[in-house]
């Protein structure tokens, strides 16, 4: 009798370690957050594709948001954000690996001239939202190590969220100071469809001029008026004058687009450029 209650202990052991053990796998066996779209650090601006009429003409209007506002914004992002917007155009086509209970890394390297970096983007889920944080490392003629770019939290369904960019370690002033901040959004299908970008720094950075503090830029996939179907809201220093507001509004497929900003042309009327031209 006494045999067969230590044999009875013995199985009822087992079975609470056995037990125990299929619930620790289940509690890893894990889902990694959604991963924010590119889209999210930088703004697409590849939609905006005016022209003139025909060749050779130059449309004032096309022209005064070319050069005043999607260029600036163009050279900040190709000189601070470049290398972590390619691992997150990589990114997309790499599976995460998990790291611990609800923290998930993706990982890759980037080629940029004669420097191979390793971008790493680690996502931590909390009760309500994740944690994001993407570093850099690199060896060879730029050494890095662990250089954080980004950080930023969004929401657990990936539908909104915020990152605050570094300047970068070419910055030989304040490398960890935040640049830009972006708060983004997407729709139902998980496509971008705002993105407000303010550029935060109050001193020289990169070559870009110090007036560019506080400027934002607002993009969204939608327009006031149905025959366009992007816009972007500017409010920027206008080469230390004064702040200009100026509205944009295009369609991405015929390249028609219009244009207001009052402090230029002293009213708050809409001037167009018309759509791409068979030639």
């Amino acid at each position: 009798m006494s045999n067969m209650k230590n044999i009875l202990k013995i199985i009822v052991v087992a079975s609470v370690v056995l037990l125990s053990a299929s619930c620790q796998k289940e509690n890893t066996d894990q889902t990694a957050p959604i991963l924010p779209p590119v889209e999210s650090v930088k703004v697409d601006l590849s939609t905006f594709t005016g022209t003139a009429t025909k060749a050779g003409d130059c449309n004032e209007y096309f022209q005064y948001v070319v050069e005043s506002i999607i260029a600036n914004w163009n050279t900040l992002y190709e000189q601070i954000i470049n290398i972590p917007v390619q691992g997150f155009e990589a990114f997309v086509n790499i599976h995460p690996v998990q790291q611990g209970d609800g923290v998930w890394m993706w990982q890759c390297d980037v080629k940029d001239g004669f420097t191979v970096y390793t971008v790493s983007l680690v996502g931590k889920e909390k009760r309500n939202h994740v944690e994001w944080e993407l570093a850099v490392s690199s060896e060879g003629l730029f050494t890095l190590k662990n250089f954080v770019w980004l950080t930023g939290t969004s929401s657990k369904d990936g539908r909104e969220g915020e990152w605050k960019v570094a300047v970068g370690p070419t910055d030989l002033i304040s490398p960890t100071d935040v640049a830009v901040t972006s708060r983004w959004e997407c729709n139902a299908n998980r496509r971008i469809s705002k993105v407000e970008l303010t550029y935060e720094l109050a001193h020289i950075c990169c070559g870009i001029n110090p007036f560019f503090h506080n400027s934002k830029i607002t993009w969204m996939a939608t327009a006031t008026d149905p025959a366009y179907n992007h816009s972007i809201s500017a409010y920027y220093n206008h080469m230390g004058l004064g702040w200009w507001q100026a509205d944009v509004e295009w369609n991405s497929e015929n390249g028609a687009g219009r244009v207001k900003c009052a402090d230029k042309w002293n009213d708050g009327g809409w001037y167009m450029w018309p759509a791409h031209v068979s030639e």
